[in-house]
């Protein structure tokens, strides 16, 4: 199946195993998922907007946020998205539109430039 994916757990197994005990009667599996989306939101937050595109296919990324291949190339060197745009895009990546923003903000506060749209 094209959207499962394979890791290797070991050393980490019991972790998730004593968190599935926990939290009652959620399967190793959610948990993995879980940790797995904790640690790619965590290492997104670190990144620029355009650092972020540049993970997907812009013709992918267009189709499926609604937005044109030119307004994401736009965004993606540097150009300020608006809000709407913002949730365009967090429909489509892991991090939610509040993420995003504050990804955008510090980026265009560390140029200079205004926070809002």
């Amino acid at each position: 199946m094209q959207d499962r994916l394979s890791i290797n757990v070991e050393g980490i197994r019991f972790l998730i195993e004593a968190e599935a005990r926990k939290s009652g009667q959620i399967p190793t599996a959610v948990i993995a998922r879980q940790l797995l989306e904790e640690g790619l939101k965590a290492r997104h937050r670190s990144r620029t907007l355009g650092q972020l595109i540049e993970d997907w296919d812009p013709q992918v990324l267009s189709k499926t946020a609604g937005l044109s291949v030119q307004r994401i190339a736009d965004i993606a060197v540097g150009e300020r998205p608006t809000n709407p745009e913002l949730v365009a895009l967090g429909r489509v990546m892991l991090l939610n539109t509040e993420e995003l923003a504050i990804i955008r903000d510090k980026q265009h506060r560390s140029n200079g430039q205004p926070n809002g749209v």
